[in-house]
């Protein structure tokens, strides 16, 4: 599509007149010109009228260049610097005023972007949200040609802590996360799921928590109660979360209960209950 061609089709799209689109910087004669291909505009003038059509520069010097790569040109960098800084609820949020499929390279960012969104609200307690992240990061997934198997092995851990949050074990999907794991992916939250106590856990909360779930095995409730009121009382590190916690109130019901400490597992039991209402948000 040639110059003044694109020029012509961007501004009636848009719904401008010539002259709203040459406003007090040329002539409405001028632009007729540029449109019909009679006048070729300076460097100047095609920076002018890139900015005022929303698009830019390369998109009207381009023939072939659509509105559509143009539109994900222009976008791409600003989710990027979202993504970068982690602000990834707002990175997809911005991504729904692009209309068209996405590039390749667009829609892994946002496979990714959907995921890290998925992630943060499944440990902020926010089920729902979570699940709706999940939803859209496959839709983005399937316009991907890049490799996105770790992403999906990052995407069954979490989508097996918001299908079942206190014993996601039963909900995970051993098979396809080993088929699909690499070393380092998400092994620590992975053998935290499946309960293993034996596993050299790095974050400080993993590791009291399968500490007090050694200790009840072992019935010694006394100590796990002290273990799990400790994480509670300094949930200031990684790995702290409101499903952990969520967690660790289901745990010490249990203890108060074997202990036969009615009062406090009732207690355990209502902030608990509390926390799971809250998950449908």
């Amino acid at each position: 599509m040639k110059l003044g061609t694109k020029i012509k089709e961007r501004r009636l799209t848009l719904g401008l007149k010539q002259k709203d689109v040459a406003g007090d910087r040329m002539t409405r004669s001028m632009l007729c010109e540029i449109e019909n291909g009679t006048a070729t505009p300076s460097l100047a003038t095609l920076l002018y009228l890139a900015d005022r059509l929303g698009v830019t520069p390369g998109y009207l010097l381009n023939e072939d260049q659509t509105e559509a790569t143009d539109a994900a040109a222009r976008l791409f960098p600003r989710l990027w610097e979202l993504y970068r800084q982690q602000k990834y609820a707002e990175c997809v949020k911005l991504a729904e005023e692009y209309p068209s499929a996405p590039t390749p390279d667009l829609a892994y960012l946002l496979t990714s972007a959907h995921l890290m969104a998925a992630e943060a609200c499944a440990f902020g307690g926010s089920v729902n949200a979570a699940k709706e992240h999940l939803s859209k990061m496959q839709e983005y997934a399937a316009l991907c040609i890049f490799d996105t198997e770790h992403l999906f092995c990052r995407a069954e851990l979490c989508r097996a802590l918001v299908s079942d949050p206190l014993t996601p074990h039963y909900s995970l999907k051993r098979d396809l996360y080993e088929s699909l794991s690499a070393e380092g992916t998400n092994r620590e939250l992975y053998h935290y799921l499946l309960g293993d106590t034996d596993y050299p856990y790095l974050t400080p909360t993993y590791r009291q928590h399968m500490t007090a779930k050694k200790q009840i095995r072992e019935h010694r409730y006394l100590d796990a109660i002290q273990t799990l009121r400790s994480i509670i009382d300094n949930r200031t590190g990684d790995g702290i979360s409101v499903l952990l916690i969520y967690r660790i109130y289901s745990d010490l019901e249990t203890c108060y209960r074997e202990r036969q400490d009615y009062e406090n597992a009732y207690k355990c039991a209502s902030k608990k209950n509390t926390l799971l209402a809250s998950f449908r948000n």
